[in-house]
């Protein structure tokens, strides 16, 4: 038997291990730590009869192993074509649901047509019936000139209502302008009169208090001054 080699392979990283737990299985990952202790038991045996049991079962572990994976393989294409069907159909029922949803769209589309052109014939049967209670176009262009001639009518008599406004808004105008020369006209003559009654009280008070070449006055001399004032006050 041709020398083997004795020096370990590579230990597993955790992670690795544990993918190869989730690939192959609890049962499977047992196989093949039993192989890989069976295989240390072969490099470390130095009994040939041992290491031809363990070689044998070496080789019995590793077909079932084989045929295990021959096995994954034909469930992982199998997996596969049933996966590509699936799209297919996937597919398939995608196709139908864009078709079938572009139907509904082009139905929603008919039918708010339908209802617009309901509402439209709906709109005209009402215009119609307007219409048909209508006056005629003859009679219609009578009422029409009759209603012109009473708007001229209306606006001249506008017009001669907006003339007589116009005159009576100038005739207060010149009313109150009137009135207002009369008021200063009045304060005038008052401030007139206040003037003469002042000078008139000052020239009797001069007359009263400045004596007379012919000596003192008596009361009848007053008297005659306040006559002679009198005049003067009426003036």
């Amino acid at each position: 038997m041709a020398a083997l080699d004795t020096q370990a392979p590579p230990l597993l990283g955790q992670g690795d291990a544990f993918r190869n737990r989730l690939l192959l299985g609890d049962a499977e990952t047992r196989k093949l730590n039993k192989i890989i202790e069976d295989t240390f038991k072969l490099l470390q045996s130095t009994n040939s009869e041992e290491r031809d049991v363990l070689l044998l079962r070496l080789k019995n572990a590793i077909r079932a192993v084989e045929l295990n994976v021959i096995k994954t393989e034909h469930v992982v294409k199998m997996h596969s074509v049933e996966t590509q069907n699936y799209q297919e159909k996937g597919k398939a029922v995608a196709s139908k649901i864009e078709q079938s949803r572009e139907d509904v769209i082009t139905a929603k589309q008919n039918l708010r047509e339908a209802r617009a052109h309901r509402a439209q014939q709906e709109e005209y049967d009402a215009l119609a019936g307007v219409i048909l209670t209508l006056p005629s176009r003859e009679t219609s262009l009578t009422s029409i000139a009759e209603l012109k001639a009473e708007l001229q009518q209306l606006q001249a008599e506008s017009d001669a209502l907006d003339h007589k406004y116009e005159m009576r808004k100038k005739n207060f105008q010149l009313l109150l302008h009137t009135v207002h020369d009369i008021k200063q006209l009045l304060k005038a003559d008052g401030e007139l009169l206040h003037d003469v009654e002042t000078v008139r009280q000052e020239a009797v008070a001069d007359t009263r208090h400045t004596p007379t070449s012919g000596g003192a006055k008596g009361p009848g001399d007053d008297t005659s001054s306040a006559k002679e004032t009198t005049p003067m006050e009426v003036d």
